[in-house]
């Protein structure tokens, strides 16, 4: 965990507030302002990062601090804040893709947002939905480290929203990526979600989403 100047990062999402901006922390937020993971990924929208720009820049200045740009890529710019004992990068996403597959439209994020302590964070269904395809895209698994959250999270997610997502927001590419991973598995050959499975192989078709979920949720956290 990395220590933070609390003051300075409730400032920021204070002053993105007052601009009005739409973002949202898309992960390991409960720590903050106090604390992060290896940094703070702030989703926004692109129309707006200047904005957030000017605000870290504004209160650098205000604090006597120093920041430099780290990364700048496509859908990511990343920001290294050096504060008086540590420092944290700070990215700032517009675009939420992986291997160059866009997974899901940012702004459908960002309208469902929720207040989390002074600051925004997805809906308990679209952060369950990012955390299992970035999960699945990059390591080929759910990490042992996200059991809890899915434990936590699946009881109250929307399934019928999963649904759409899957459908609306998957390309081709990542349908046949999400396959590829379900067929390095084996499984118990009397499952009902195994006979699915095989069906939807068969016909070369992919799993319902609802299907998929239950699969995930029964079969590849490990």
């Amino acid at each position: 965990m990395v220590k933070l100047d609390s003051k300075f990062i409730d400032s920021l999402f204070d002053l993105l507030n007052e601009k009005r901006c739409q973002y949202l922390i898309l992960r390991n937020y409960q720590s903050l302002p106090f604390f992060t993971g290896n940094d703070i990924d702030i989703l926004i929208a692109d129309e707006q990062l200047p904005v957030a720009i000017c605000c870290i820049e504004k209160l650098c200045v205000t604090n006597s601090m120093n920041y430099k740009v780290v990364n700048n890529k496509y859908g990511i710019i990343s920001l290294l804040i050096d504060f008086k004992e540590t420092s944290v990068v700070i990215d700032f996403i517009t675009l939420l893709i992986k291997q160059w597959v866009p997974y899901i439209d940012v702004k459908n994020v960002l309208a469902s947002k929720k207040r989390y302590k002074n600051f925004y964070i997805p809906s308990e269904t679209h952060e369950l939905y990012i955390v299992l395809v970035k999960e699945l895209l990059t390591y080929n698994h759910v990490r042992k480290k996200n059991v809890k959250f899915f434990m936590e999270t699946l009881p109250i997610v929307n399934f019928e929203e999963l649904d759409v997502l899957l459908g609306k927001y998957f390309t081709f590419r990542s349908k046949k990526t999400l396959l590829q991973v379900l067929n390095n598995y084996s499984f118990d050959e009397h499952d009902i979600l195994h006979r699915k499975l095989i069906l939807s192989r068969t016909l070369n078709s992919y799993l319902l989403p609802s299907d998929f979920f239950s699969w995930i949720y029964l079969n590849r956290i490990k």
